[in-house]
């Protein structure tokens, strides 16, 4: 992740993340004027939720750094970028997810890969609804770009075919 921060101008030091206690339930949140994540202690009592916030606020950096036309109050980017965290978050089991489509044609795959669809699919609707504004219509939002946003797993897996190179190609 920090190399491909750095291909965006972006460096990733430890000051970038700051530890706080919150005032209401949240994991944490990214702070783009500042280049800044804040994770919330109170609301994160085990490793995996802190390695889950972590990750989601990674991808918030990395999608806003290398697009243009990022905007942080557009519902639609704001439910790409919590597909592609939910990918990641390990109640969607990633590891599984690669294993199940080097395996895709047997049905017990296809069960597995439909489930853990539902759960990226589930997981960003829940953290999209953290937006007021994007709350009423977050299932949609997230409907609107899942295809899309489901198959770019950069900087992860930096296979070029599937990188959405800004999203624009998601209006």
């Amino acid at each position: 992740m920090s190399t491909s921060l750095v291909a965006h101008d972006r460096i990733l030091k430890q000051s970038t993340v700051e530890l706080v206690i919150c005032d209401h339930y949240m994991e944490g949140a990214y702070l783009p004027a500042d280049n800044k994540i804040m994770l919330c202690t109170n609301a994160l009592s085990r490793r995996s939720d802190f390695d889950n916030a972590l990750k989601r606020m990674l991808v918030k950096m990395y999608d806003q750094a290398r697009s243009d036309n990022y905007k942080c109050d557009n519902c639609k980017h704001l439910a790409c970028t919590e597909v592609r965290a939910a990918l990641f978050h390990s109640q969607c089991n990633p590891k599984e997810r690669n294993r199940m489509k080097i395996m895709k044609n047997s049905s017990k795959a296809k069960e597995k890969l439909m489930a853990n669809e539902f759960c990226v699919r589930e997981l960003a609707i829940e953290h999209l609804k953290e937006k007021s504004k994007c709350v009423e219509k977050a299932e949609r939002y997230v409907d609107y770009v899942f295809e899309k946003c489901k198959n770019d797993t950069a900087p992860i897996n930096s296979s070029r075919a599937n990188k959405l190179k800004n999203l624009t190609n998601i209006l």
